[in-house]
C-alpha cells in the first residue's frame, strides 16, 4: 500500500548476469507493461552480449565470407 492507502504494485526483474531492476506502480496494467518491455530489453541485450551498435550486431551475426561457387 502506498502512503495514501491505495494499493501499489512492485515489479522486480532479476536475470542472471544482469543487475536487478525494480519499479513501483499505482496501476497493475502499467506494472505488467513495464515488466514485459524491460525484461525483453534485458534479454535482447544479453543475447547480443551487452550493448552494441547495429553494425556490431550485424558483424556478430553474419556468416563469414562465402567461398565462390
Amino acid at each position: 500500500m502506498g502512503r495514501d492507502g491505495k494499493p501499489t504494485y512492485l515489479v522486480q526483474i532479476r536475470l542472471t548476469g544482469k543487475p536487478s531492476v525494480a519499479k513501483t506502480f499505482e496501476r497493475r496494467t502499467d506494472a505488467k507493461e513495464w515488466a514485459a518491455k524491460t525484461e525483453a530489453e534485458m534479454r535482447r541485450s544479453r543475447a547480443l552480449g551487452g550493448r552494441r551498435t547495429v553494425a556490431e550486431a550485424i558483424d556478430h551475426y553474419s556468416p563469414g565470407e562465402v567461398p565462390p561457387s
